[in-house]
């Protein structure tokens, strides 16, 4: 396991380039009501599935100014044809 970062090896606002990162599940809110005077670099590292939802959810990202570069987008194409076609209902 990594060790702990000590205050002391944090680097400056200036030399990073986002100033908050989203980790996993898309849950933010998004409100410009909720942002500081000065304007936040934001950015989500976060799979999505490649279809109409996820692009959603990226275009309401971006709209908001986060940097969505990092998103890994996921087919579910893949997933249903190493399943045998769908996804079968239990009784």
């Amino acid at each position: 396991m990594a060790d702990a970062v000590s205050y002391a090896r944090l680097r400056s606002a200036g030399s990073c380039r986002w100033d908050a990162v989203a980790l996993g599940e898309v849950m933010l809110r998004l409100d410009p009501r909720d942002v500081p005077v000065a304007r936040m670099r934001d950015a989500v590292l976060t799979a999505l599935v490649a279809d109409d939802i996820g692009a959603n959810i990226r275009n309401q990202l971006r709209e908001a100014g986060v940097d969505t570069s990092r998103i890994l987008w996921w087919s579910t194409k893949a997933l249903r044809a190493a399943s045998g076609g769908g996804v079968k209902a239990s009784r």
